[in-house]
């Protein structure tokens, strides 16, 4: 399946780059880099591919973690990625409950729109890549090409929570490496 070629690419945290914890990613010795997630953020970047992390920490607004620690966790995580030319451009997270209806917080568009402009790049030459349907819906309201969903330890929700209009938008693939495979090979394929 041919994806249309795209100058960035969206990433949920939890699940996509890193072990999804039922506990939460509290401190760094908790933040654990899924396997294969450094070489595909590395391969993106190689590609020319600009890289957002969007990322929902409702843990800060239910005081589990301090906004400084999240900040801290994201920073070192830039440190470790650096080392592999694997780091994100630019992050974006939502500290918000889902009871404070925030305009950030997925499948509200807000983080879209914030890493979207942080990149200046265009929505329709940008996709999002996430383990929920949240992230999908985030994406494509943000006006994404394509959405790519890939399994992870939590349930990814329901398929017919995806409004109809983008049903065609969203892409499944069994780990963030074979994403990152089609995404590499449409661009090479118009270059």
């Amino acid at each position: 399946m041919r994806l249309p070629v795209v100058e960035a690419v969206l990433l949920d945290r939890d699940g996509v780059v890193n072990e999804n914890r039922v506990d939460h990613v509290k401190q760094w010795s908790e933040f654990n880099f899924l396997p294969g997630s450094q070489s595909s953020l590395r391969r993106l970047r190689s590609a020319g591919l600009k890289l957002g992390l969007v990322t929902n920490q409702a843990v800060v607004e239910r005081k589990i973690v301090e906004q400084s620690q999240v900040e801290m966790i994201h920073s070192k995580m830039q440190a470790a990625l650096a080392l592999r030319s694997a780091e994100f451009h630019t992050i974006h997270y939502c500290p918000h409950k889902p009871e404070s209806r925030c305009s950030c917080r997925k499948p509200e568009p807000g983080l879209a729109h914030a890493a979207i402009k942080a990149l200046s790049v265009d929505p329709n030459k940008t996709c999002i890549i996430g383990d929920t349907y949240a992230d999908a819906i985030m994406g494509l309201s943000a006006g994404c090409s394509y959405a790519i969903v890939i399994p992870s330890t939590r349930a990814p929700g329901s398929y017919d929570d995806v409004p109809p209009k983008f049903q065609d938008k969203v892409k499944h693939y069994s780990t963030l490496a074979k994403a990152t495979d089609s995404i590499i090979e449409s661009i090479k394929i118009f270059r």
